[in-house]
């Protein structure tokens, strides 16, 4: 476990958008021991016990949006599940995630399920006292590049790309962090347009198999050695 930086807790709205095609359902249980559950335990700051019920708590917020490829039509892009208070309901929802599709399809679409996104951290907004100044946190699990088409799902941001979602992001304060099963050069574009530093961030390796990607922003995890 990698405990954040506070022992009152860490005041976060933390959102995962997770590609759901069957080629990124392979790696999902791979990334999800390796990162996904390690990232809860750091929002969460402590360990996330094997069971239905951990204390709840309002410092950290989460909720999951799960996007496909085109092949997915004429069903709906996208879909949002949660939010949680709670990350072992979250980690139990994973599990029951149907990791379909994509079959033939090189490309997903990553601007829809950013999109959602943003939709998301508006209502956990809602959720807080107005007051409250959380991090806002999108972690970005994926094993394909974002289609070169703009958002037509999501009324609110029709006619964005991917890199003017980037773009919104920096301007909302909100922080992008990339895992992947494989290092794809769209995502590092991605990353930097979200405002992301890519040479700072590839002098600590997060990454548990030397193929993997870990982009991590205002966050860390288990630092390994480099191989």
């Amino acid at each position: 476990m990698v405990p954040g930086p506070s022992e009152h807790g860490i005041q976060a709205d933390v959102i995962f958008v997770i590609e759901g095609t069957a080629v990124n359902g392979a790696y999902l249980n791979d990334l999800k021991s390796n990162y996904l559950i390690p990232t809860l335990e750091y929002f969460s700051q402590g360990n996330i016990e094997d069971r239905d019920y951990v204390a709840e708590s309002n410092t950290a917020l989460y909720g999951i949006v799960v996007y496909h490829a085109a092949d997915c039509l004429p069903a709906p892009t996208t879909a949002t599940l949660g939010p949680f208070s709670n990350p072992h309901k979250l980690l139990l929802t994973l599990e029951r995630l149907e990791m379909i599709g994509g079959r033939g399809e090189s490309h997903a679409n990553i601007g829809e399920g950013l999109a959602t996104a943003l939709l998301c951290f508006e209502d956990l907004q809602m959720i807080r006292e107005p007051s409250t100044n959380s991090q806002k946190h999108c972690i970005l699990i994926c094993n394909s590049p974002p289609y070169q088409t703009a958002v037509q799902e999501s009324s609110k941001f029709v006619g964005h790309t991917v890199e003017n979602l980037a773009g919104l992001f920096q301007e909302r304060n909100i922080v992008l962090s990339i895992l992947s099963p494989r290092k794809i050069p769209a995502l590092l574009r991605l990353f930097e347009k979200a405002g992301g530093d890519l040479q700072t961030s590839q002098t600590k390796n997060y990454a548990k198999d030397p193929r993997h990607l870990v982009l991590l922003r205002n966050y860390h995890l288990k630092e390994r050695p480099v191989s």
